[in-house]
C-alpha cells in the first residue's frame, strides 16, 4: 500500500512537471516583460539632495517666497521665485530632511518648480483652463461669432477669411477676444464684440481700421493726437497736462529727458509740419519752462533754476557785434545776458535756453550779408570860350620882336612889316602915281595889322571812386588851400597931434576843393537809391597872393534811383564870364573912326557848365559766398 502511494505521487510530479515544459513551449517569454521585472523605471530626480538635513524650519506668519529664498541662503542654493507667490504662513518642522521640507511647501501652497542647472524656479500652478473651439462665420453679410479668450491677430484672420473683407490691426492692438453673436449685421456685430474688448473700428471705404480704444481723460494724459514723421511734428491736442506731452513727445522722437521739478498746466494746439527740433519750443512759449541739451539729452525745468540755463557764442559773419546790441528788442534781451566778444566779432549769450535759443534765432535773421556800393562817378567842366581881337600895332623897336616874324593872312590876319619894306612899297605906289619927293621911314619901324576871332573849348574831368555799405554814408573831399598876406593897420591917437599906426601881417587861407558825398539803400528788386551831394569851390584866375581870389562855388543836391551799372546824368551848374580888353594910344585912339588905327581890342567870353556822370555798382562779396537772388525779388 505504502509502495503504491509513493508510485502514485512519483506518476503525479511527472504529469505536473510535463504539463509545465507543454506550456512553456506554446507561450514563449516576452522579452519586454523580463526587462521590465529586471529594471524597473527610474525614479524622478529630488528637488535638491536628499542627504541634507534641516534640523528646525521655524517660520510664523511669513510670506511663503520668503521662507525659501531663506532655505536656499542658509544651505547655500539658488532659488529664483516667482513674485506672484504672495501667500503668507506658518511653518515649523524638526530634524527633517530639506528635500521633504520643500516637498511639503510645494504641496501645500500649489507651487510647481522648474531645475535648470543648478537654479531652481518655484511658480504657482496654474489650472488648464479648457479650450473652446472658436466659431466665426458669414452668411450672407449675417456674422456669427463665438469665441473665448483668442488672440486678437487670430480673431481678425478668421474674420478675413470667412467674411473676405479688408482689415488692418494697429500695432497698439494687443490682447484676447471673447464674445458671442448669432446672424448679426457685419459691422454692427463686430463693432459690438470690439467695443465690448476695449477696441474701437473706424471705417474708410471698404477697409477697416481696429484700434485700441483710448478715452477722453486717457487721450489727455498720453498726449493723444501726436505724430511725427520725416522730422515733422504734426500735433491734434486739446487741454493736454503739459508734462504728459513733453513726456510722449519725447518718446515719439526717441530723446532722452530729464525734469526738474514740478511741470504744471496744459496745452492746446493744432499744427501740421513742426519741425521737430523747434517742437518743444513752442510747447513750452509763454510757459515758465524751459530746456537746455547736452548732446541728445533734454533738461527740462522753470526758467529760473539755473539747471536749465546755457551760455552760447554766437559768431557774427556779416555785422558788427557792438551794433546788434541795440537791435535786440527788449522783451528778449531783458530775459539773457548779452556781452559782445570783440575777439570774435561775436555775442556770448548766457540764459534760459528758450530765450538764448530765440535770441540766437532773431540775430541769425539779422545777420545777413550787407551790400557793398560803389559809386564811380566821372566830374566834366565843359569851357566853352569865345576870343576876338581887332587892332594896329605899330613902333619903332627894331627887328628883334618875335612877333614880327612870319605873315598870317588865314584863319587871321597878321600882317607886318619894318621901316625898309614899308618905304619900298611906298616908293612903288609913288612911281605907280607918279608922285616925287616921298619922305622914307627909318628902318626901325615896325607895323602889324591883327585882326582875329577864336573859340575854343576846354574839358576839365575828374574820376572820383568811392565806396560804402548799404545805407552808409560816405565822402571823397579833394582840394588845395591858397595862401594870401593879410595885412592890416592900426591908427592909435586919434585926435592927438601925433597919432600913430600899427602894420600887422598875417596869412590867411582859402580852401579851393571838389566834394562828393553820397548815402546809397538797396532796395528788394536791387535797385539803388543814392542821395548825392556834389560841391565844387574853384579860385577864379590867376593867383595873387596880395589879393584874395575869388572862389566860384556850385552845389548840387539831389536823390536818384538806378540799377546797377546804370548811368545818371547831372548837370545844369552853367557858369558865364566875359573879358574885355583894349589897348589904345592916347587921344588919337579915341578919335571916332581913325581912333581904330590906334587901338587894338581884345574881348575873351567863356561859357563853362559842370556835367556829373554817376554809375553805381552792388557787389556782396566773392563770386559764389553769396547767394543774391535770396535777397532780390522778382
Amino acid at each position: 500500500m505504502v509502495v503504491n502511494r509513493m508510485v502514485l505521487g512519483g506518476l503525479l510530479l511527472v504529469i505536473v512537471l510535463f504539463s509545465l515544459n507543454l506550456a512553456y513551449a506554446e507561450e514563449p517569454p516576452d522579452p519586454s516583460a523580463a526587462d521590465s521585472m529586471a529594471a524597473p523605471p527610474p525614479e524622478p530626480e529630488p528637488i535638491v539632495d536628499t542627504e541634507i538635513k534641516v534640523p528646525l524650519v521655524d517660520f510664523k506668519d511669513v510670506k511663503i517666497r520668503d521662507i525659501l529664498i531663506a532655505l536656499a541662503k542658509s544651505h547655500g542654493l539658488n532659488f529664483w521665485v516667482d513674485p506672484e507667490i504672495s501667500a503668507v504662513g506658518s511653518v515649523y518642522l524638526e530634524n527633517v530632511k530639506l528635500v521633504d521640507a520643500l516637498q511639503f511647501i510645494i504641496e501645500r501652497y500649489d507651487l510647481i518648480y522648474e531645475k535648470n542647472g543648478n537654479i531652481i524656479s518655484f511658480h504657482l500652478k496654474r489650472p488648464e483652463e479648457k479650450i473652446i473651439p472658436a466659431v466665426v462665420h458669414c452668411d450672407d453679410d449675417q456674422l456669427t461669432i463665438n469665441v473665448k479668450n483668442l488672440p486678437i491677430s487670430d480673431f481678425i484672420a478668421a474674420i478675413i477669411d470667412s467674411c473676405g473683407s479688408n482689415l488692418v490691426l494697429d500695432q497698439g492692438a494687443t490682447g484676447n477676444i471673447s464674445g458671442y453673436i448669432k446672424d448679426a449685421d457685419f459691422e454692427q456685430g463686430l463693432t459690438a464684440v470690439l467695443d465690448a474688448n476695449n477696441l474701437q473700428m473706424r471705417r474708410d471705404g471698404d477697409i477697416f481700421y481696429i484700434a485700441p480704444f483710448v478715452s477722453q481723460e486717457k487721450r489727455a494724459k498720453r498726449g493723444f493726437g501726436i505724430k511725427v514723421e520725416d522730422d515733422l511734428v504734426n500735433l491734434n491736442v486739446a487741454g493736454v497736462d503739459l508734462r504728459s506731452l513733453i513726456e510722449d513727445l519725447a518718446d515719439k522722437l526717441g530723446v532722452d529727458i530729464f525734469i526738474y521739478g514740478e511741470i504744471t498746466g496744459t496745452v492746446t494746439a493744432s499744427v501740421k509740419d513742426l519741425p521737430s527740433a523747434n517742437a518743444f519750443d513752442y510747447i513750452l512759449k509763454g510757459t515758465n519752462y524751459t530746456y537746455r541739451t547736452d548732446g541728445d539729452i533734454y533738461f527740462f525745468g522753470s526758467a529760473s533754476m539755473a539747471e536749465v540755463n546755457e551760455s552760447k557764442l554766437l559768431k557774427l559773419e556779416h555785422l558788427k557785434a557792438e551794433s546788434v546790441l541795440g537791435l535786440v528788442p527788449a522783451a528778449l534781451s531783458s530775459k539773457v545776458v548779452l556781452q559782445v566778444v570783440v575777439d570774435h566779432n561775436g555775442l556770448m549769450l548766457f540764459g534760459p535756453s528758450g530765450y538764448v535759443r530765440e535770441v540766437t534765432d532773431y540775430i541769425t535773421e539779422l545777420d545777413q550779408p550787407s551790400p557793398q556800393i560803389l559809386i564811380e562817378a566821372l566830374v566834366i567842366d565843359y569851357t566853352i570860350t569865345d576870343r576876338s581881337e581887332f587892332g594896329i600895332k605899330m613902333n619903332n623897336f627894331g627887328f628883334g620882336d618875335s612877333l614880327s616874324h612870319g605873315k598870317t593872312y588865314y584863319p587871321e590876319v597878321d600882317v607886318h612889316a619894318d621901316g625898309d619894306d614899308l618905304n619900298d612899297d611906298i616908293q612903288d605906289l609913288a612911281d605907280r602915281l607918279s608922285i616925287k619927293n616921298v619922305g622914307k621911314l627909318p628902318s626901325s619901324f615896325f607895323v602889324r595889322l591883327n585882326a582875329m576871332v577864336q573859340s575854343g573849348n576846354a574839358n576839365v574831368q575828374s574820376r572820383p571812386q568811392i565806396a560804402t555799405l548799404n545805407g552808409h554814408s560816405a565822402k571823397i573831399d579833394v582840394g588845395t588851400t591858397q595862401y594870401y598876406l593879410l595885412k592890416t593897420e592900426t591908427t592909435y591917437g586919434l585926435g592927438q597931434q601925433t597919432p600913430s599906426s600899427q602894420v600887422s601881417e598875417k596869412f590867411q587861407t582859402i580852401e579851393a576843393s571838389m566834394s562828393l558825398s553820397v548815402t546809397p539803400w538797396v532796395n528788394s528788386t536791387g535797385e539803388i537809391i543814392v542821395e548825392v551831394h556834389p560841391e565844387f569851390n574853384t579860385p577864379q584866375g590867376a593867383f595873387d597872393p596880395d589879393i584874395p581870389p575869388t572862389i566860384n562855388h556850385r552845389v548840387l543836391d539831389s536823390t536818384i534811383r538806378l540799377k546797377s551799372g546804370e548811368t545818371i546824368v547831372l548837370g545844369g551848374l552853367i557858369q558865364t564870364t566875359e573879358n574885355v580888353t583894349e589897348d589904345k594910344f592916347p587921344i588919337l585912339g579915341d578919335i571916332p573912326i581913325l581912333g581904330y588905327l590906334f587901338r587894338n581890342r581884345s574881348k575873351i567870353k567863356t561859357k563853362s557848365e559842370l556835367v556829373i556822370y554817376l554809375t553805381p555798382h552792388v557787389y556782396y562779396g566773392s563770386e559764389g559766398a553769396v547767394d543774391v537772388s535770396k535777397y532780390l525779388q522778382d
